[in-house]
C-alpha cells in the first residue's frame, strides 16, 4: 500500500464525469474559500495550482482539463464541492464507493486532492484498474495542454497565456525526455511519498500502461 498522492485525482474525475451528464454546458463559479485554506498546507511543495482566481467561472470539462494536467489542487476541491452537493465529505464516499464497484480492493480515499494523509492508500494493481476505467469513459483526458475558452477577462486579460501544460515530461516534444507514442495520464509527487506516475505509450501497435509509485525524488 502506498499513498496515491495526485494520482487520486483520476478517480475524482471518475466521479465527476458519472455525475455531469453535460461537461460543457455546465459552470461553476471558483469560491475561494473552498481552497484558500491549502495556503497554510503543511507541505507547500506537494501543492499544484492552474492559476484558478476567486470568481473565475469554468465549464466542468474546463475544471477536468485544469486538474488532469497540471494536478490542480482548487479544480479539484471545487469539482468535489460541486458534485458532493456542498460536502467534500460526501464526494469522497462516492469515490471510496466507486473503487468497490468496479473492484479495487486495497484502496481508500480521504481527500479528492491526493494531498498527504496517511490513511490515504491504494496499491499499483487498484490504481490499474481505476485508470483502466477511466479509460473506458467518453472522456478522461490524455491531452499535452489546453487553453480554457471561458472568457475571465477581470483575472486573465492576456487569455492566451492561460494555459495548461501535461506535467509527465515524457509527453513533451521540446522535453529531453520525451519518449515518442507516450501520452500522460497522471503524475503524483508528496514529500512524504516520493515520485508517482502512470504514463501510457504505444509502439509498434501495442500499448503499454506504466505504474510507478514510491520512487526517490533523487537517486544517484
Amino acid at each position: 500500500p502506498q499513498m496515491p498522492g495526485h494520482l487520486a485525482q483520476i478517480m475524482t474525475a471518475i466521479v465527476v464525469m458519472q455525475s455531469c451528464s453535460d461537461l460543457d454546458g455546465t459552470t461553476i463559479t471558483a469560491d475561494d474559500a473552498l481552497y484558500k485554506t491549502l495556503y497554510n498546507y503543511d507541505e507547500p511543495d506537494d501543492l499544484r495550482y492552474a492559476d484558478i482566481d476567486d470568481g473565475d467561472t469554468l465549464t466542468v470539462r474546463e475544471y477536468l482539463y485544469a486538474m488532469m494536467l497540471t494536478s490542480s489542487c482548487e479544480a479539484s476541491l471545487i469539482l468535489a464541492n460541486q458534485f458532493g452537493d456542498g460536502s467534500i465529505d460526501a464526494f469522497v464516499t462516492k469515490m471510496n464507493d466507486t473503487a468497490a464497484e468496479i473492484g479495487c480492493t486495497a484502496t481508500t480515499f480521504t481527500n479528492p486532492t491526493g494531498l498527504c494523509d496517511n490513511r490515504q492508500q491504494t496499491t499499483a494493481r487498484d490504481m490499474l484498474t481505476i485508470t483502466n476505467y477511466a479509460l473506458s469513459l467518453d472522456w478522461f483526458a490524455t491531452a499535452t495542454s489546453f487553453t480554457p475558452k471561458t472568457a475571465n477577462p477581470m483575472n486573465h486579460p492576456d487569455a492566451s497565456a492561460w494555459n495548461w501544460t501535461q506535467a509527465n515530461s515524457m509527453a513533451l516534444e521540446d522535453s529531453s525526455y520525451y519518449y515518442e507514442g507516450a501520452k500522460g495520464i497522471k503524475t503524483g509527487n508528496l514529500s512524504k511519498s516520493g515520485r508517482s506516475i502512470i504514463t501510457e505509450a504505444t509502439q509498434d501497435e501495442n500499448t503499454y500502461l506504466v505504474i510507478a509509485m514510491n520512487a526517490p525524488f533523487e537517486d544517484s
